[in-house]
């Protein structure tokens, strides 16, 4: 963990010691807007803003501001929370969600049938070359026990098939329907 990215436990305590006005990437009058509307209209806020350490990095947080009673004085209590990381690996996955989209893509375009299976063997993928080869249509199948419409052979019992696919991560074979 570098500073340059999060702050340290040691800004974190000095974070006590600061204004909203020295953490919060606005300007100050838009902040006083934001103070002003809660308390004069009692509302809620929250959203997601970039907020500054003490050593001038920046990190992401989710903020939420409410008008609460402390005694006879009405104050705006803001709470922050650190999102940088999770910010991060929402990033990551978005990522891989659209790699994963690409590969997904390229597999429908193949001529042979490529059927994928969860592990309580529905269907969760049928390729354009599946829909060519048994006739029918993705959304058709998704969702369903592939052996069971298929009426799949199988060259050995399907739990040692299961059984290796969970110890080895794969399992090739050939299967064929009656």
């Amino acid at each position: 963990m570098t500073s340059s990215k999060k702050c340290s436990d040691t800004q974190k305590r000095r974070l006590a010691g600061l204004s909203l006005y020295d953490i919060v990437i606005l300007e100050k009058k838009v902040i006083e807007a934001s103070i002003k509307k809660v308390l004069r209209d009692g509302i809620y806020i929250y959203g997601l803003r970039h907020y500054r350490c003490k050593n001038g990095s920046a990190i992401d947080v989710e903020i939420s501001a409410t008008l609460i009673h402390y005694g006879e004085v009405q104050v705006v209590m803001v709470n922050l929370r650190n999102i940088t990381e999770r910010r991060r690996a929402e990033k990551k996955l978005e990522t891989q969600a659209t790699q994963l989209q690409e590969q997904e893509e390229l597999l429908d375009i193949a001529d042979d049938a490529i059927i994928v299976l969860d592990m309580e063997d529905r269907i969760i993928f049928w390729n354009h070359g599946a829909v060519e080869r048994y006739g029918w249509a993705k959304d058709e199948v998704r969702g369903r026990v592939g052996h069971e419409f298929l009426h799949t052979v199988f060259p050995q019992p399907l739990s040692e098939i299961k059984s290796e696919l969970r110890s080895g991560g794969r399992w090739e074979g050939e299967l064929s329907s009656d």
